[in-house]
């Protein structure tokens, strides 16, 4: 987790320096004032609390390991990828069809915010097993 005053490099594709140029302050008070801006509205869209719980885990499992890169393939590619996997009902493409840019993005920053938690929890089990493990062994010797 990030801590107050974390120093980190951004490398920027040249489509977004223009946000950066004419900021009239430092790059990184810009940066971190862009990036407070999209957290706090990703935050107000409150997507997780939209779908219900089959829809949220039809998502999970159609979106599950799907790398939504170039930002371009934000938009739309939720559906596409429920869709080729041959997952979700009419009335949840209904509403990934009604839901901003912002919404979308907001929805795919969840799914990947889930997908890292669950993977997160899965090293942390295979660790306790291996510590457990070695523990037995080590208490029959």
């Amino acid at each position: 987790m990030a801590t107050a005053g974390m120093r980190l490099n951004l490398y920027l594709p040249a489509r977004m320096a223009r946000w950066w140029d004419d900021a009239g302050e430092s790059r990184s008070a810009r940066g971190v004032q862009m990036i407070d801006r999209l957290s706090e509205a990703l935050r107000r869209t409150a997507i997780a609390e939209r779908f219900s719980a089959e829809e949220a885990a039809a998502l999970r499992e159609g979106c599950s390991g799907w790398v939504a890169e170039p930002a371009a393939v934000v938009f739309g590619g939720v559906a596409l990828e429920l869709r080729s996997r041959g997952l979700g009902t009419p009335a949840l493409f209904s509403k990934l069809e009604q839901l901003t840019p912002l919404e979308e993005v907001a929805l795919v920053e969840w799914l990947e915010g889930v997908e890292r938690h669950a993977a997160n929890v899965m090293r942390q089990l295979t660790i306790a097993r291996e510590l457990d493990g070695s523990l037995v062994a080590n208490a029959s010797e």
